[in-house]
């Protein structure tokens, strides 16, 4: 498979930001993202993708590839957080918070909200309408959990909810344009 690699400068500027509070968390993070994505990029390769663009930036990773059937894109989409729950397991004695970090990108992965993984396969299982709906129930419910756990967490909970809120908002929008269209 070739493989286009495309930094942008918010990932490499969030890993540098990292490496002044922590000298490991930076290695942990970036580990995290290459072994997902990897994952992706691995049953890719599996399906016959010939060729893929992976992008870092500061949300994460993002594969781009030909278009693929709905059972293919299932397959790709749950690739990334299953590589990222086997990498945690594999780390869990020699290193238990890149560990923690894996299965927390692994499971943050997988909820039902696009773009993230859970999101994708989804939409490839159901309609564009199942889809924003879960996506709002989703994110409503991971904002509640967030701010009834800042005072143990913090805002870091919080701002990823309100991420989810809007990308779920996000998808309302094109279901509800693609019933008027």
């Amino acid at each position: 498979m070739r493989l286009k690699l495309c930094l942008k400068p918010g990932f490499v500027a969030f890993l540098g930001l990292l490496l002044l509070f922590d000298k490991a968390w930076p290695l942990y993070l970036l580990l995290t993202v290459a072994v997902h994505e990897l994952g992706h990029l691995f049953a890719l390769q599996c399906l016959g993708v010939k060729s893929a663009a992976l992008t870092l930036g500061l949300g994460g990773g993002v594969v781009d590839c030909q278009p693929l059937e709905r059972r293919q894109l299932v397959i790709a989409a749950l690739a990334g957080p299953l590589a990222s729950v086997l990498w945690g397991l594999l780390l869990l004695r020699p290193a238990p918070e890149a560990a923690l970090l894996s299965f927390a990108a692994g499971i943050f992965n997988l909820l039902p909200i696009p773009p993230l993984d859970g999101g994708t396969a989804l939409g490839a299982l159901t309609n564009q309408t199942v889809t924003a709906v879960l996506s709002a129930l989703t994110a409503g419910t991971l904002l509640a959990l967030a701010i009834s756990s800042m005072p143990m967490l913090g805002w870091w909970p919080v701002l990823l909810a309100i991420w989810a809120l809007g990308r779920a908002f996000a998808e309302n929008m094109l279901a509800i344009r693609g019933k008027r269209e």
